[in-house]
């Protein structure tokens, strides 16, 4: 209880600081904002009854050296007699730039998905992130920090606990409108070690238009020690429309 009051007021001054800072500066940079929104849906009707939703948004905002980073994504699925699934996520972040490849990052996400067996589980965060690679047509982003989790389960039991985090991106432009990226989350915590948490992305995105991109993608999330009864890894495989402006 003490390292989480201790993790969360860290966070707090973090972001205090950045803000003071921040507003103690003349405003002389330019602001940019970069909206991208994904969309699927099939829906049957006749001798079968089923929905699926998958849906995500991300808004990007810099300013020199500072940016703010917001997403939300739900996905959904019903037939006839019940919920299928039904999993919800959203991230807030702060980054501020050291350099042209080295920056600090404050995070906070919410998930909730009861298939896998807690109703909600928060996570607040800080670290460094580095540009590894940069060329034409490769990128790797590189991110090492530590993070406290709080997680509120189905059966009414609790889970926190302090947790690395090692993450990464990696980008390949095959050409002005098509490129494939793959990302990776690693979360161990540092109190049990098979308690080991990990997140992977990959997606391959081609452009029909400056605005507007076909999508597939393929998301594993995947807990060494899921809550009794439940399985350890979840899987999606979906397809549809970005928009991007």
């Amino acid at each position: 209880m003490m390292l989480r009051h201790v993790f969360g007021a860290t966070v707090a001054l973090c972001l205090f600081s950045t803000a003071a800072v921040a507003a103690q500066q003349t405003d002389t940079t330019k602001k940019t904002i970069k909206f991208t929104g994904n969309f699927g849906l099939v829906n049957a009707a006749g001798n079968s009854s089923v929905t699926t939703l998958n849906t995500d948004e991300r808004i990007a905002w810099t300013a020199g050296v500072w940016g703010i980073t917001e997403s939300f994504s739900v996905i959904y699925g019903k037939n006839d007699s019940a919920t299928t699934a039904s999993t919800w996520s959203g991230l807030l972040r702060g980054d501020r730039a050291l350099g042209s490849r080295l920056s600090l990052y404050v995070l906070g996400t919410y998930d909730r998905n009861t298939f896998a067996g807690f109703d909600r589980r928060f996570e607040e965060g800080l670290g460094v992130s580095v540009q590894a690679l940069s060329t034409p047509r490769d990128s790797i982003n590189a991110e090492l920090g530590v993070s406290y989790t709080e997680q509120h389960n189905t059966d009414t039991t609790s889970n926190d606990f302090p947790a690395a985090r090692v993450a990464g991106t990696y980008t390949h432009t095959f050409s002005k409108t098509a490129y494939f990226k793959q990302g990776v989350d690693v979360l161990p915590d540092l109190k049990v070690g098979r308690n080991l948490r990990f997140n992977t992305e990959s997606a391959l995105v081609a452009s029909l238009s400056a605005n507007i991109a076909l999508k597939v993608s393929y998301v594993v999330h995947f807990d060494n020690l899921p809550q009794p009864g439940f399985k350890k890894s979840d899987r999606l495989l979906a397809t549809g429309v970005q928009v991007t402006f």
